[in-house]
């Protein structure tokens, strides 16, 4: 849709409409999304929730299609209700968001750190901005910038702890990527930011 609204193509911006009202389609009135996994029968990861989400609000939000966004945001504060004390979100829920997995999915952890982010800015309700900010704060702590391993400095895990089933015992560039998206975005609201027009996080 940013293709077809950038090149005044219609054709591609209603394409983009039926992909997302199909994945309206697909979502319970608890928020939960049907065929979010990447195998069927499986319980979807964080990531794959969070990208189903972050399609709906950023569309959503580029377009004003406010049952786009409502979608969303009731996905995310599903996940938010589910976040531990520390931040810590399970990689894994089922089909009545019960967490399915004792690993956190950072991927996932850092994607919705932006959304809720991008939620505070939109709804002016601080409790997406302190969740986010729970989340950041968690991912810091993974975030190893001293080793003396070239390999793995900067990079942040798929799972924690790295035996978890997301990304099995890797440091995935997209982990990291989201996570800079998340710390940029954060910094800019905090630095009075009100509008959000050079820094998509996708």
């Amino acid at each position: 849709m940013e293709l077809g609204l950038r090149t005044g193509e219609t054709r591609i911006v209603d394409a983009g409409r039926r992909n997302l009202d199909w994945a309206l389609r697909q979502q319970d009135p608890s928020g939960w999304f049907r065929d979010c996994s990447f195998g069927s029968g499986e319980d979807p990861f964080l990531h794959t929730i969070a990208y189903a989400t972050q399609g709906l609000l950023e569309a959503g939000l580029r377009l004003e299609e406010s049952a786009w966004v409502s979608a969303a945001l009731t996905a995310c504060r599903m996940v938010l209700d589910r976040m531990g004390p520390e931040g810590f979100v399970p990689g894994t829920f089922d089909r009545a968001w019960r967490p399915t997995a004792r690993y956190s999915c950072l991927t996932g952890n850092a994607q919705m750190a932006v959304q809720w982010l991008r939620l505070s800015q939109v709804t002016g309700d601080r409790s997406w901005a302190d969740g986010a900010r729970l989340a950041l704060r968690f991912l810091k702590t993974l975030h190893d910038c001293r080793t003396s391993n070239a390999t793995v400095r900067g990079a942040v895990k798929g799972s924690h702890p790295i035996w978890g089933r997301y990304l099995f015992g890797s440091f995935p560039n997209w982990a990291a990527k989201f996570f800079a998206d998340a710390l940029l975005l954060d910094e800019t609201l905090t630095a009075g930011g009100a509008r959000l027009s050079l820094l998509r996080c996708w």
